[in-house]
C-alpha cells in the first residue's frame, strides 16, 4: 500500500506528527496488521487526551470507545479545520407560514446504506407540515434508487459543482428552518457548509455515530442506548432521545427470497459458520483473540469475514495461524450490495459501539447483547452449540420484519417529525438548544 509506505516514512522523519500517525494506524488496521498495536494505541490516545492536533476523527473512533475522547479529538479536529464563521447567515427564524422547512445535506443520495436505510423517512414526511429539500453533494444516479430519491422530495437540489458557501447561501435563501446533516465527519463530507450556519437548527444524524464536537451543531439524533443519559457529556450536541431506536429502517426495501447454497460463498455446507462483516479497521486484536478461541472451542466451524484486500487476508490468516487456528477456517467474503443485518454484540461505552445493540433491544433480542469479552464469548459459543436456540432467535428477527417496530418507517419517520417540531418551538420561544427525548407513539400513522 503506497499510502501506508508514505506514512511510515513521514513518520521516520517526524516521530510523532500526529496526522501521519494516526492515518498509520488506521491504514495499519485496514490491513490487519498488528505489530506494535498497543504502543501505537497508546501513543495516539495520549496525544489526543493532550490537545494534539491533527489527528483524524473518524480514524479515531476505531482506536478508542471513549465518547469523551472522541470529543477531544473531534472538538480539536474542528476548531482547526472547520471554525464557525465569524458572522452566520442565519440567527433566529419565525416560520411565515405553517409548514416547517427541513433539508437533509449528504453526499450519500445514491448507492449508499443511507440512501437504502433512509428513502422511505424522505418520502413518508408528512407533507401537510413538513416541506422537504435534498442537498445533495453528489450526482444522484440514473437508476432505481436515484428514481426514488428524487421523488422522495419536494426539492432535490444537486450542488457538488458550488463551494461551501455558495451552498450555504442557496439553503438560506430556500428559507430552511432546519438543516439535517447526513455526513458528519465521514469520508467525503463537507461541514464547513454548515460553519456559515445557513439554517437556525443544525443536526447531526445518521451518518456519523459519534460527536461533530462543533457549536454550530445544535443537536443529536440518538436513543437512551446509544447515548444514555449520563454520557451526553460526551458529546458537543445536545441529545434527542428517539423511541425504540435512533435508526430508521426501510419497510419497503426489496428483500431477495430464497435461501442460497453455502457453496455459493465459500462455505462448507455442514459446518457452524461465525461471522462478522465489519470492516477489517474494526477489528482489534482482543477481539481477534476472542474469535479463535471460539474456533478452538467448536472445531467444526468456520470464520467468514470480509478483507479489504489481499494484504488484510494475509495477515488474516497468518494471525489465525498464530493463535492455532489453521488458516484455512477463515473464509474471506467478497463485498456485495447493500443488505441489512442483525447481529451478536458486544457493547461498548461511545455511541459506535452500541448501535448494534440499539437495534438488537429494537427488535426484542436483548439476549444477544452482552457488555464485557467474556460474556460475549460465553454467549456466542452457547449459540454455536445449541441450533434450537438460533432457530428460534432467526424466528423472532423474521416475525420482527413484518410487525417490528425497528422496520417500521413510519413511526420512526413521526418521532423524527416530533423532534423537529420540539426543535423549532424551542427556538421560537427564544430558548437554546436542550436535550430531550421524544414520546413514543401508541400506534403508527
Amino acid at each position: 500500500m503506497r499510502a501506508l509506505a508514505c506514512y511510515g516514512k513521514a513518520l521516520k522523519l517526524a516521530r510523532n506528527y500526529p496526522e501521519a500517525l494516526g492515518n498509520y494506524f488506521y491504514l495499519r488496521l485496514n490491513a490487519c496488521d498488528w505489530r506494535d498495536y498497543a504502543t501505537l494505541r497508546d501513543t495516539i490516545i495520549k496525544g489526543v487526551a493532550s490537545g494534539n492536533k491533527g489527528y483524524s476523527v473518524l480514524p479515531f473512533i476505531a482506536v478508542s470507545d471513549s465518547a469523551k475522547l472522541q470529543l477531544c479529538c473531534a472538538r480539536v479536529h474542528v476548531s482547526h479545520n472547520h471554525p464557525a464563521a465569524p458572522t452566520p447567515l442565519v440567527t433566529a427564524s419565525r416560520r411565515q407560514r405553517d409548514k416547517i422547512k427541513i433539508a437533509y445535506l449528504s453526499g450519500d443520495l445514491r448507492e449508499h446504506a443511507v440512501s437504502y436505510t433512509a428513502a422511505g423517512l424522505f418520502a413518508m414526511h408528512d407533507r401537510h407540515r413538513f416541506e422537504v429539500s435534498a442537498i445533495s453533494l453528489a450526482p444522484c444516479p440514473d437508476n432505481e434508487i436515484g428514481h426514488r430519491l428524487r421523488h422522495s422530495f419536494d426539492t432535490f437540489i444537486e450542488v457538488q459543482q458550488l463551494t461551501d458557501r455558495e451552498i450555504a447561501v442557496r439553503i438560506r435563501d430556500l428559507g430552511i428552518h432546519i438543516l439535517i446533516d447526513l455526513m458528519g465527519l465521514t469520508r467525503s463530507c463537507r461541514p464547513n457548509i454548515l460553519v456559515f450556519r445557513p439554517a437556525p437548527i443544525q443536526v447531526n444524524y445518521l451518518g456519523f455515530p459519534a460527536t461533530m464536537a462543533a457549536t454550530y451543531i445544535d443537536y443529536i439524533i440518538a436513543n437512551d442506548y446509544v447515548i444514555p443519559p449520563g454520557s451526553r457529556d460526551g458529546y458537543q450536541e445536545k441529545a434527542v432521545s428517539l423511541p425504540d431506536c435512533f435508526q430508521v429502517n426501510d419497510s419497503q426495501r426489496f428483500l431477495p427470497g430464497g435461501n442460497p447454497a453455502r457453496t455459493l460463498y465459500g462455505l462448507p455446507e455442514s459446518c457452524f459458520v461465525f461471522c462478522c462483516f465489519n470492516n477489517s479497521n474494526k477489528i482489534t486484536p482482543p477481539v481477534f483473540d476472542c474469535w479463535m478461541r471460539l474456533m478452538n472451542a467448536h472445531t467444526d466451524s468456520v470464520f467468514w469475514l470480509i478483507a479489504n484486500d489481499e494484504r488484510s487476508r494475509a495477515n488474516g490468516r497468518k494471525e489465525a495461524e498464530q493463535r492455532g487456528v489453521n488458516p484455512a477456517r477463515l473464509v474471506f467474503a467478497e463485498r456485495m450490495p447493500y443488505h441489512a443485518h442483525l447481529q451478536l454484540t458486544c457493547s461498548g461505552e461511545a455511541f459506535a459501539s452500541r448501535m448494534a445493540g440499539s437495534l438488537l433491544r429494537a427488535c426484542g433480542l436483548n439476549q444477544l447483547i452482552t457488555h464485557t469479552m467474556a460474556d460475549y464469548e460465553t454467549l456466542a459459543l452457547s449459540l454455536a452449540n445449541n441450533p434450537d436456540e438460533l432457530r428460534n432467535i432467526r424466528d423472532t428477527l423474521v416475525a420482527q420484519r413484518a410487525t417490528g417496530n425497528l422496520f417500521d418507517t413510519q413511526r420512526v419517520c413521526r418521532h423524527l417529525e416530533s423532534a423537529f417540531i420540539t426543535m423549532i418551538d424551542t427556538l421560537e420561544q427564544g430558548k437554546p438548544p436542550k436535550s430531550f427525548s421524544v414520546a413514543a407513539e401508541t400506534e403508527s400513522g
